[in-house]
């Protein structure tokens, strides 16, 4: 399999073989993607991947309930975790 242009060092290599273009149904996995995406913008994918286990953290171990969970606990309390999620995720108004 020939790899991309910009699959040249680790992690994107692996990343490159294993995961891109390989479709995806799991939601959790797909709710990853989406947090790595968003994070991206402005940076190398190679820093994403770098820095993909602490986005992981971040975000409840990527756990899309207990994600919804803390931003609702945002309002009410000065958690970090909830912080930094409602950061990224700001609460959605209106209706």
């Amino acid at each position: 399999k020939k790899r991309c242009d910009w699959a040249k060092n680790e992690p994107n290599m692996t990343y490159h073989d294993v995961e891109w273009g390989v479709p995806q149904h799991d939601d959790e996995k797909l709710f990853e993607f989406l947090i790595l995406e968003g994070a991206q913008a402005g940076l190398s994918w190679s820093t994403i991947l770098n820095r993909r286990d602490g986005y992981g953290i971040a975000f409840s171990n990527l756990d899309v309930i207990r994600v919804a969970l803390n931003q609702e606990l945002a309002d009410q309390s000065s958690s970090m975790e909830a912080v930094k999620e409602v950061a990224f995720f700001p609460p959605m108004t209106g209706g």
